[in-house]
């Protein structure tokens, strides 16, 4: 309170006063009717008694008031006293002086007064300003201030006027908006003194700073404040504070430089403030103050107006993203919020349904909590209940339950969704549901398919949801179909609740409206609604009609639809042409004729359209070329017939070929009824029979391909004329004469056969086929086959699929003689009976085989080679015969041949052969030959005997029986017992060598065999002796033994010798010669088997191993004086003496043991150096060395075995191991052990150790006590014991104290692993463990605090010191650490530390974001000036006012990529790089192409991309592509036209195209085209094609009777039939010319004009060549002369004659007997016959002898020189007689005879036996 200083000495002056006087004070009070400020009020003072705790007053009296006193009241300081009071005293009004500050009323006491109470009325007192606690009034009596009342001190709080006006404005002007600026305006009711300043009071701190407290708003901290209005300063001083715990406050200061007077206004802003929360809301209030001096003038509190509620961006929907909502559903909704501010724990959000909606059991559910919905009306609340604030951004989705869905699609009214504080609007939203139609399923069926009937079509419709009495069904048919009815029923309904009839309006030509369904007012259930309705007209085609919709629509009035449904096309059928007015006419009637016409005349069932076409299926029966359609066709709908377009397919399901006529109706189409011609030229081959075909068809289409009219059977056509076999062959199995044989017919024909065809075969006369016939297949399968006179008949079979085929037709007697045949027919016919092909007169058969003769038998005699024979010929023939030849083989020696015969006929001879003619007689003949020699050589040719017919043509040949044999074989000249035994060699050389004959052998050789020798002289070979393998001279003259025999050696002296059994001693048997020799041993060897090898020796030497040594090598050998050999030490002796195997030292790996060499001692012994010795004494066995024993010998008295030694007892600490005989040691129990007595069992310990169940321990277990060195077991619960048994030092299941088990241990002790043990210091107490403390020690320096068992000086994080109790208490969730109960230092993870209230907080307040690092709540500015709300130091949420949200960043522009919308830089979609004002308004593109804002894949058509923009196409461009520049279509306007060719649009087509004018393009000619006028009308063609004219089309082969000249085909000039490279170069010539012409090379001749060497063929007309060598012929096996070096013979040319004959004059002439063959005249012989007789050539003649020094080759027949001297020879070497001089000796001729012999006259003679020589 303010004193003034002068009244403060003035009341210290009194209260002196009073206390020395002794005066008790009274109370004091002062009050006013309105503490207004500035305000005229009436002011109450009152004075009261007081009475002490008796009821004694305590003042006054005693001390009454004096009469005539004055009563004085002193205003404080500020009161206005010259404003004019009132005054009255207990309600009576007295006079008063009024001085200063001072009011005084004189007359108030007459008498002495003592009052209980005095109450003043001053009136008219004007309040001071500012709004203040005064100063004290004061209040007295007298002039001398005594009888001073007590108490005196009283004031008055005035308070602050009222603004005339006050107003508070946020802009922007929604709800909760961080940033806004709020603007303060008031019109002032009292003066503003200078240097004032205004005080903005915010809202409390648990309403509207609910929010606000978790944001930063600056507390005594520079806040930015703004004029607005002119009368205040412009820069403002504005500081935030608190101006209680509840409150904040804005405090702007240094806006009043001069006063301001009652009655002005000023305004002013306060930046960056929070707008109110929400719409309205009393709570929100905000204080207003003027304030001066510190104290308030004029105030107003005032709730903010005129914001709105910030926008939620609302969607609905069904509760699944991939359903829908139908109508009449009863569904769940999905609510989807966008929510632009915070939404706070206890906010509520409130739906309001559109009126009529149905709701039931509301309810709603999401990613946060809700509370029960309370429902008002059409509005549903929800309180939120979720832990958390929802932060700004976030998407509330939430399902709410259950709605219903409206009766129709019809959109619903808005949706209202709020978010509510209080109840007060905070955020707010609209959406509205529109409900999808229901399926509506149904059926459409027709009562006629027919193309263009008039039908009626049923709908069966299943209707899910009802339809009102006043609803409606529109029916959607598809184009095409038409209404043929005018009346409004038009459809019948059947089902519930509807009426038969319904009323039809159609609102245009495929919509029919139905109405009027229902008589009554009653709703049509949902059911199976049938409706038939009538006069429909079918499609005028085969087009699928398209979709029918059929939609319900709820009433009249509501034109939102209730139910739909799609159904597929229908499909008419298409309607039948009438056979009757078909006709189908071919060119030719020919089977299988090609480049056929056939023209089609027919009448239309129904109209068809321009664009139309027409389908020809031509049956597979007939062959077509059906992809060379160009210029084929033709057409007229009427007159004569003109060119049109077609194109041809093989429909392979249909089997047809269709031809499609295209363009016939492209200008016009045709009525119903109309005459239609069809044409189709060159490209049909007819029918493979004379069999009707199968059936054709017609199709009319529209012009997209759909079937108007149709017939497809009952149109046949049949050929007359059968066609040509293509090729007929002949092969008989047997050309033999009169043989029955096999035909094998191989026929092709130019079409293939049907199952169940035949073939017939009419054979010619003289060919007969039995009547037993039967006949195959080329498969050789049987076929069925019959025989009616010359014909056969054969069935073939159904696999026979081509038009080659073979069919064998057996028992056919072939003719008797090689005469050729008659002519053959031929025909095939089908199963039904038309033929194929026929063929009467194309060939005929020669056999080319003469049959043999019946029997046939010839006789030689005699039968040796080189004899003069006597020749007799037998044989039959079944057939006539004219004329016989015998031509003899040509070995035989012909001379002047005779025949005798049986039978009548001439003889004639000619060389070597006999020719007889004018035959008869009977069927077996004989006759005989003369004048025949026999060959020299084995005959290996025969002689052959023809027969011939009249015309001489062969019948009977015999050319392998008759044959020259031998009676004995060669070599034998005679034989006996078999051919090969001979009795009589050769002994003419020439005829064979083997000339010796060997008796032994009965063989005739060229030398003698093995174990004879040759005795030249008498031509024999005589026997060796027996012994001799080989010998020569004599028989005992051996020059090889027989190594089988018993003398196999030979003993050789000279060349010869003798063969022994054995060789002689000093000789060996060298068997590496042959033969093998007896050969002398090498000294001083004795005996021997080879020079090196001995086997005995010479006197005083010895044999050693193969050798003779003077002495034995010492050591490894020893002397053996009786055998005289050196014998070596055996094997395993080292060295040995005396005997071989007395060793005296050992080899390697061997020891010394009594004389021998062991591998091993004997038991007891052990190897020492190599020689076994004795184990030492008492070692029953040793190693290594005697005396390091393994085993004791039991029967010693030291038998236990220790240690390599032997012990007469084990020692202590061992034991006897009977086992093993061995002392084992006690340690393999323990080493501790004394004494033992098996592996197992101890029996005394040593000392220090403790015997524990045969064990020796150091200490005793476990639960066991040394006592007198036994281990005894603890009692009781010890675990151990010491001294004792009962003494424990450890328990087993207790716990262990002070020798004694406890159940459990004092509490100030604990089990440590069972020992109970004192708490750890500082513990007091503890449990279960000594560190795990219950209560801590409370006197210790510093304090410790219980926490989780311990004891310590710093709690732990959580937790803080409790020094009540000494303990650590745990911080409140969710402080991690604190200093009090609820002051939080640091908080658990997923808080955070918000520093200005000590608290830990989820979610950090506005301008703050969770930083993780740190726990804390961190200011966004860190981040950044333009962040509003962050979560981390690098990530905004949100910005200032003015910035763009980016990536966590703010940003003034969108990056690019990004556009700005509503403060936030979204990606542009799609393909945009760059977009404006939306996402998806593109400027640039990424990779699409740029146009109109959009980004496309591809450009429109007229359009092509240029860096990515779509850029318009560059003229005379329509479309392009890729390019501007690369046309795809062109302008059709232009003048010239232009044509789009290779992406250019040009006024002339390049070649091999042609403008077509109907697209402007430049149409590819069809190959092989090289240009064209039209589509398929050729002007030239490509290379290797021919322009055929006539139908201007390109061939690859010109037809028949054209030529290929300079690329155009041109017609063959007569008398050419075909030609090939000009019109006059003729391929083959015309067959029915008189007279008739052959083609010769290019020209048609005369046949007397045929070519040097060809004859005129009758069947082809050609000049055919005659078959090489002939010169001229009469046919292709008949010539009459031949080329030059051939000669003829019998009409076939010879390069050489045959063997008898010589070339004269060109002509083969049979040579002159006895010359077999001969050369330049017919005498003069190259080659003797030898048939009869044996004759030699000479000189060219032919001899029966030769001369003096010449003898006759047997093999060559020739006369050959004998070898000097022989006068006379059987060889060239073997004599019979010598020249002068010379001796015979055996076959040799000889100067002198040798010895042994002597010679008299000319031959050498054997010596008398006695004589060596003579």
């Amino acid at each position: 309170m303010t004193r003034n200083f002068n009244f403060f000495l003035l009341l210290t002056f009194i209260l002196a006063a009073q206390l020395m006087l002794g005066f008790q004070m009274q109370p004091l009070s002062v009050s006013c009717d309105n503490t207004t400020i500035n305000v005229a009020t009436t002011y109450t003072i009152v004075i009261t008694r007081t009475y002490d705790a008796t009821g004694i007053p305590t003042a006054w009296d005693t001390q009454p008031v004096p009469a005539g006193s004055n009563l004085t009241i002193v205003f404080p300081s500020g009161y206005n006293t010259a404003y004019g009071y009132t005054l009255q005293a207990n309600g009576t009004t007295y006079p008063f002086v009024q001085s200063g500050q001072n009011i005084t009323i004189t007359s108030l006491f007459s008498t002495n007064t003592a009052l209980d109470s005095l109450t003043l009325l001053i009136g008219n007192v004007l309040n001071p300003t500012p709004a203040i606690t005064t100063d004290e009034f004061l209040c007295y009596v007298g002039s001398d201030y005594t009888n001073l009342t007590t108490d005196n001190f009283a004031s008055v709080t005035l308070t602050p006027g009222s603004f005339k006006s006050c107003s508070i404005t946020f802009s922007p002007t929604t709800v909760n908006k961080t940033g806004s600026s709020m603007q303060v305006a008031v019109t002032i009711q009292n003066d503003v003194p200078a240097g004032s300043s205004v005080l903005v009071t915010m809202p409390s701190l648990g309403y509207w700073f609910y929010d606000i407290a978790k944001q930063s708003f600056p507390t005594k901290t520079s806040m930015t404040c703004a004029n607005i209005s002119s009368n205040i300063n412009q820069v403002i001083t504005c500081v935030g504070g608190v101006a209680s715990s509840t409150a904040k406050t804005v405090s702007a200061s240094g806006m009043f430089s001069t006063s301001l007077a009652s009655g002005s206004s000023f305004s002013f802003g306060i930046a960056s403030m929070l707008s109110p929360p929400t719409v309205t809301s009393t709570r929100d209030a905000i204080t207003i103050s003027t304030v001066t001096s510190g104290s308030l003038l004029d105030t107003c509190s005032i709730s903010v107006t005129g914001l709105t509620a910030q926008s939620l961006s609302v969607s609905i929907g069904p509760s699944s993203q991939t359903a829908s909502i139908t109508v009449n559903q009863n569904t769940t909704l999905r609510f989807s919020v966008v929510l632009p501010d915070v939404m706070n724990n206890g906010d509520a959000v409130s739906i309001t349904f559109p009126s009529g909606s149905k709701i039931f059991s509301p309810s709603i559910s999401g990613q946060i909590s809700f509370g029960a919905g309370t429902t008002v009306g059409s509005t549903v609340t929800f309180s939120m209940i979720s832990v958390r604030n929802l932060t700004s951004g976030y998407i509330l989705n939430f399902t709410f339950f259950t709605y219903t869905a409206p009766s129709s699609t019809k959109a619903t009214l808005p949706f209202t969704l709020n978010v509510l504080r209080d109840g007060n609007v905070k955020m707010t939203g609209t959406a509205t549901l529109q409900a999808s139609m229901s399926s509506l399923s149904f059926t459409v069926s027709q009562a006629s398919s027919v193309v263009n009937a008039n039908t009626t079509y049923t709908f069966t419709l299943v209707i899910g949801d009802q339809i009102l009495s006043s609803g409606r069904i529109i029916i959607i048919f598809p184009a095409g179909l038409s209404q043929l009815w005018t009346s409004s029923a038009c459809a019948q309904l059947t089902g519930t609740g509807v009426t038969t009839t319904a009323t039809c309006t159609l609102s245009s030509a495929t919509t029919l409206i139905l109405t009027n369904l229902n008589s009554s007012s009653s709703n049509i259930p949902a059911q199976s609604l049938v409706i038939s309705v009538y006069g429909i007209s079918n499609p005028s085609s085969t087009q699928p009609s398209g979709t029918f919709n059929v939609t319900t629509y709820y009433s009249s009035t509501d034109d939102t639809s209730v139910s739909t449904g799609a159904m597929g096309s229908i499909t008419a059928t298409p309607a039948s042409l009438n056979n009757s007015n078909v006709q189908i006419t071919p060119s030719s009637y020919v089977v299988k004729d090609s480049n056929v016409a056939y023209t089609v005349s027919f009448l239309t069932t129904n109209a068809i359209p321009v664009g139309g076409s027409v389908m020809l299926g031509i049956p597979y029966s007939i062959q077509t070329a059906i992809t060379l359609m160009g210029g084929v066709c033709y057409g007229a709908t009427s007159g004569s017939l003109g060119s049109v377009t077609c194109s041809g397919v093989n429909n392979t399901s249909s089997n047809m070929y269709e031809i499609t006529f295209t363009n016939l109706f492209a200008s016009q189409g045709v009525a119903a009824g109309a005459n239609i011609i069809l044409k189709v030229t060159s490209i049909f081959t007819n029918p493979v029979s004379t069999d009707a075909v199968g059936s054709f068809s017609l199709t009319t289409y529209t012009s997209g391909g759909y079937m108007i009219d149709r017939t497809n059977s009952g149109l046949t056509v049949a050929m007359t004329t059968p066609a040509d076999f293509s090729s007929v062959s002949i092969n008989p199995a047997s050309k033999v004469n009169s043989a029955v044989t096999s035909y094998t017919f191989t026929l092709a024909q130019p079409s293939a056969f049907s199952s169940g065809s035949k073939l017939d075969i009419i054979f010619p006369t003289e060919i007969v086929p039995q009547s037993l016939t039967s006949c195959t297949d080329g498969a050789s399968s049987t076929l069925t086959c019959t025989v009616s006179s010359q014909t056969v008949t054969v069935s073939l079979p159904a696999t026979v699929a081509n038009n080659n085929f073979s069919v064998s037709v057996a028992t056919v007697k072939n003719y008797f003689s090689l005469k050729p045949s008659g002519r053959f027919g031929f025909a095939t016919r089908s199963s039904v009976g038309g033929y194929y092909s026929q063929n009467l007169s194309s060939i005929t058969v020669a056999n080319n085989v003469p049959s043999a003769f019946s029997s046939l038998s010839a006789t030689f005699s005699p039968q040796e080679l080189s004899s003069t024979l006597t020749t007799s010929i037998t044989f039959q023939s079944s057939n006539t015969i004219s004329s016989l030849t015998l031509s003899f083989a040509s070995t035989f020696l012909v001379g002047t041949l005779g025949c005798s015969l049986s039978f009548s006929g001439s003889c004639t001879t000619s060389s070597n052969t006999v020719t007889i003619n004018s035959i008869s007689g009977p069927a077996s003949m004989v006759f005989s030959i003369s004048g025949l020699t026999s060959p020299k050589a084995v005959p290996t040719d025969y002689s052959t005997l023809t027969s011939y017919d009249s015309n001489s043509y062969i019948i009977d040949q015999s050319t392998d029986k008759i044959i020259f044999i031998l009676n004995c074989t060669m070599p034998c000249r005679t034989c006996s017992s078999t051919t090969s035994t001979c009795t009589a060699c050769y002994n003419d050389s020439t005829i064979t060598t083997s000339n010796y004959f060997n008796s032994g052998t009965s063989k005739c050789v060229d030398a003698c065999e093995t174990g004879y020798f040759a005795d030249s002289s008498q031509m024999k070979c005589n026997q060796c002796s027996s012994v001799c393998l080989t010998c020569q001279i004599l028989s005992t003259n051996c020059t090889s033994c027989n190594s089988t025999s018993s003398f196999p050696y030979l003993n050789k002296t000279g060349t010869a010798g003798t063969c022994l059994s054995t060789c002689q001693s000093g000789m060996y048997a060298d068997t590496n010669q042959s033969p093998t020799l007896c050969v002398n041993c090498v000294g001083p060897c004795v005996t021997c088997t080879s020079q090196t090898a001995c086997l005995s020796c010479t006197s005083g030497t010895y044999l050693y191993l193969t050798s003779c040594l003077a002495t034995c090598p010492p050591n490894i050998s020893v002397l053996n004086s009786a055998l005289s050999l050196c014998q070596a030490c055996d094997a395993v002796c080292a060295t040995c003496s005396v005997t071989s195997s007395n060793c005296t030292a050992c080899a390697n790996g061997t020891a010394y043991y009594n004389f021998n060499c062991v591998s091993s001692c004997p038991s007891g012994m052990v190897i020492q150096s190599n020689t076994c010795v004795n184990c030492d004494t008492p070692c029953s066995t040793c190693s290594n060395s005697s005396n390091n024993c393994t085993a004791c010998d039991s029967s010693t008295s030291t038998p236990h075995f220790l240690n390599n030694s032997c012990y007469s007892s084990c020692p202590q600490r061992y034991y006897n191991d009977s086992a093993t005989g061995s002392c084992l040691l006690c340690s393999l129990l323990s080493l501790n052990c004394d004494i033992c007595y098996n592996s197992t069992a101890c029996v005394s310990c040593n000392t220090g150790y403790i015997f524990f169940s045969n064990t020796c321990l150091l200490t005793a277990p476990p639960g066991y006590v040394n006592i007198s060195g036994q281990a005894l077991p603890c009692t009781g619960d010890c675990g151990t014991c010491s001294v004792l048994q009962s003494n424990c030092t450890s328990c087993k299941t207790l716990n262990f104290l002070n020798y004694q088990c406890l159940a459990s241990c004092p509490t100030t002790y604990a089990p440590v692993s069972g020992i109970c043990t004192a708490c750890s210091s500082p513990c007091l107490t503890c449990s279960q463990t000594i560190t795990n403390c219950t209560t801590c020690v409370a006197t210790l320096s510093p304090a410790v605090f219980l926490s989780n068992g311990l004891c310590i000086t710093t709690c732990p994080t959580g937790s803080y010191a409790n020094t009540a109790d000494h303990t650590c208490a745990s911080c409140v969730a969710p402080c991690l650490t604190c200093t009090a109960l609820s002051l939080c230092s640091t908080c658990t993870t997923g808080n955070y530390l918000y520093q200005p209230s000590s608290s830990c907080v989820t979610t950090c307040p506005q301008r703050y974001y969770n930083d993780s690092a740190t726990g804390s709540c961190l200011l966004c500015s860190l981040l950044s000036l333009n962040c509003d709300i962050c979560y981390n130091s690098t990530a905004c949420v949100s910005c200032n006012t003015g910035y763009i949200f980016f990536s966590n960043t703010c940003l003034l522009t969108a990056p690019p990529g990004y556009v700005n919308i509503s403060g936030q830089a979204l990606p542009c979609t799609g393909d945009c790089g760059t977009c404006s004002v939306l996402q998806s308004n593109c400027t640039s593109c990424k990779t699409l192409n740029f146009l109109n804002y959009q980004c496309l894949a591809s450009c429109p058509t007229t359009y092509a991309p240029v860096s990515g923009i779509c850029t318009a196409c560059s003229s005379p461009c329509l479309t392009c592509s890729q390019t501007i520049t690369n046309c795809t279509t062109c302008v059709a306007t232009l003048s010239p036209a232009v044509f789009l060719s290779n992406g250019l649009c040009i006024t002339t087509c390049p070649t091999g195209s042609y403008a077509n004018t109907a697209d402007h393009t430049c149409a590819s000619c069809v190959a092989p085209c090289l240009t064209c006028t039209a589509l398929s009308l050729c002007s030239t063609c490509t290379t290797g094609n021919y322009l055929y004219q006539p139908s201007s089309s390109c061939v690859t082969t010109c037809p028949a009777g054209f030529a290929a000249l300079a690329g155009i085909c041109t017609a063959c000039q007569s008398p050419c039939r075909t030609c090939t490279t000009s019109p006059t170069v003729c391929e083959s010539c015309l067959a029915n010319l008189t007279p008739a012409v052959f083609l010769a090379g290019t020209d048609c001749v005369l046949s007397t004009n045929c070519p040097t060497m060809t004859y005129a063929n009758q069947t082809n007309n050609e000049c055919v060549s005659c078959v090489p060598p002939c010169q001229t012929c009469t046919s292709s096996t008949t010539c009459t002369t031949c080329i030059a070096d051939y000669n003829i013979h019998l009409g076939i040319c010879y390069s050489s004659c045959l063997i008898g004959y010589t070339p004269i004059n060109s002509v083969c002439t049979i040579c002159t007997y006895p010359c077999l063959t001969c050369a330049g005249t017919t005498t003069t012989c190259l080659s003797c016959n030898q048939t009869t007789t044996s004759y030699y050539l000479r000189n060219n003649y032919c001899i029966t002898s030769c001369p003096a020094t010449k003898y006759g080759n047997a093999v060559t027949y020739e006369c050959l020189p004998c070898a000097t001297p022989c006068y006379t020879c059987n060889t060239s070497t073997s004599c019979f007689t010598c020249m002068a001089g010379y001796f015979l000796y055996v076959s040799t001729c000889l100067l002198s005879c040798p010895t042994g012999y002597v010679g008299i006259v000319t031959t050498c003679l054997t010596c008398a036996a006695n004589c060596h020589s003579c």
